[in-house]
């Protein structure tokens, strides 16, 4: 999203641990393995955000994550719009 120009970015999980644990400073130790990562990016952008989406609001997103696991389909999914296979969502 960075090397994109993306100044304003909203993050979605539908699970609330990960919303939990990241607004939990105290507990980072335990999870910097899991974070480390995305605290990088993250790291002064003012305007990027994570909230949770219930798993309904969410199914595209589910369906893409499948299909990088299934189907190996390993190419970004950044994009203006979803992919054809996606419309159905």
């Amino acid at each position: 999203m960075k090397s994109l120009g993306f100044s304003h970015v909203l993050f979605g999980a539908s699970t609330p641990e990960i919303i939990n644990a990241l607004n939990k400073q105290k507990d980072w130790p335990a999870i910097i393995g899991h974070i480390v990562v995305l605290l990088m990016f993250t790291k002064d952008q003012l305007h990027w955000f994570i909230m949770r989406e219930s798993l309904s609001c969410n199914q595209g997103t589910m369906a893409i994550a499948t299909s990088v696991v299934t189907d190996f389909r390993l190419q970004s999914y950044v994009a203006s719009r979803a992919p054809q296979w996606l419309q159905q969502f």
